[in-house]
């Protein structure tokens, strides 16, 4: 699947609500937030037109970057094999960076990519602030398939509330 960047991919009623939700969440990072595993949720049925998949929601985050933080260079765990980044919304032009290039997006705009099969990073921001929100999905006819609802997270939940 070829990296693509599909513009408008929020419209502006749905980004009112999401940035109206995000004003309220005063931590960095959100796993699974209810607002953005709407989001999730409701463009499967585009996303897995657009990759010609069969695909499954795995989870979801929202991430509010501010000056000086990056996203160092990664490929993605398997829950994540096809993934999905929204500008959300951003005073600055700041690019994801998949195999060595530049994608740049407007709030709305969503760019999607194999995140365990392509190296991405986000270079330190400069100045200003950027509010993203990832939606991850797997192929149901996928090895990966077993991933479907973040089995991961479930596990390590288990693990830290292990008996006494």
């Amino acid at each position: 699947m070829k990296t693509r960047v599909i513009r408008d991919f929020l419209n502006e009623q749905e980004l009112k609500v999401v940035r109206e939700h995000i004003k309220h969440i005063d931590c960095a990072d959100t796993y699974n937030d209810s607002v953005i595993k709407s989001i999730l949720e409701s463009k499967l049925p585009e996303i897995s037109e657009l990759v010609q998949k069969r695909l499954a929601p795995t989870y979801c985050f929202l991430r509010k970057y501010v000056a000086g933080m990056d996203l160092g260079p990664h490929r993605d765990r398997n829950a994540c094999e096809y993934s999905g980044s929204i500008c959300i919304d951003s005073n600055v032009r700041w690019p994801l960076i998949i195999d060595s290039v530049e994608y740049y997006t407007n709030p709305g705009d969503c760019v999607i990519y194999k995140g365990i099969d392509n190296k991405h990073w986000r270079d330190a921001l400069q100045t200003g602030y950027c509010n993203q929100a990832f939606i991850h999905y797997v192929d149901l006819d996928g090895p990966y398939r077993f991933e479907k609802g973040d089995k991961r997270f479930w596990k390590l939940r288990a693990k830290q509330r292990a008996p006494i």
